[in-house]
């Protein structure tokens, strides 16, 4: 993929997460020519605090580095930048490393979903429902979320309250899954013009291995589609999972490497 799709697409997903960023507290959204910086106090994880889409000459790289670091060490945030085909300098990450930033082992593979011509494999169960989420179910979401990523259960009221404000969002969509009528799974999109963007998805743990994940996913591009969406886009860390995503449809655009201070 070209330098421009690549920085077309990364500017895409960070305008669909304005509205994310609205409904948080103690979230931040910055977008420069230069470099694009997110934060969020409530979500510490890297992916909620970087910089990205760094585009900058040679002579103004160390001060923009030097920024950064301000940046979220002033608020008291992780300091992580991601480095992806779109960046300029060439030799950014050489100047990461001399600045004492770790680069991460696990590159960021951005995919993408052409949701036009996508055919739902036939994999979702038939013992999962998928509904979309109203305010009524907000607690039940949140339960499910905090529990498939192994977060305490007593933040569950706050994560509902947060979440309310984000269902009045028209470029948002939340899904459950229900198995026998038991929420058992999560997903999510948040979107920008004609493209779709995936946010956190997860499964409980006694659900897992039923095809409860894969039954939300395609729940949720197909609504996607329905919309008028034209690309479905989807970031992961983890190799296994760029694999099932793979074989739903999607295939690999590019990849992003995370450097930590």
């Amino acid at each position: 993929m070209e330098a421009r799709d690549v920085q077309a697409l990364e500017r895409a997903n960070y305008a669909s997460m304005r509205s994310l960023v609205a409904a948080t507290p103690g979230s931040g959204l910055l977008v420069r020519d230069d470099v694009t910086l997110i934060r969020s106090r409530l979500f510490p994880m890297a992916d909620m605090n970087h910089a990205c889409l760094l585009r900058t000459s040679p002579e103004r790289a160390g001060p923009l580095v030097d920024e950064i670091v301000r940046y979220f060490r002033r608020r008291l945030l992780p300091v992580n930048v991601c480095l992806s085909p779109a960046c300029t300098p060439d030799d950014l990450p050489d100047l990461l490393l001399r600045r004492g930033f770790r680069r991460q082992e696990s590159p960021e593979a951005w995919l993408t979903l052409d949701l036009p011509n996508w055919q739902p494999p036939p994999l979702a169960s038939d013992a999962v429902a998928c509904i979309r989420v109203g305010e009524n179910d907000a607690l039940g979401f949140a339960r499910v979320y905090l529990a498939s990523f192994g977060l305490p259960g007593s933040l569950a009221p706050l994560a509902a309250l947060l979440l309310r404000r984000s269902l009045r969002q028209p470029s948002m969509r939340h899904y459950l899954a229900l198995v026998e009528g038991r929420p058992a799974g999560v997903c999510l999109w948040h979107s920008h013009g004609e493209i779709a963007c995936l946010g956190a998805a997860g499964v409980l743990p006694a659900y897992r291995g039923r095809r409860v994940a894969t039954s939300v996913f395609i729940h949720a591009a197909q609504e996607a589609a329905q919309q008028g969406k034209e690309l479905l886009l989807g970031q992961t860390l983890y190799p296994r999972l760029a694999e099932v995503l793979m074989g739903h449809g999607f295939r690999l655009a590019f990849s992003r490497t995370y450097y930590a201070l």
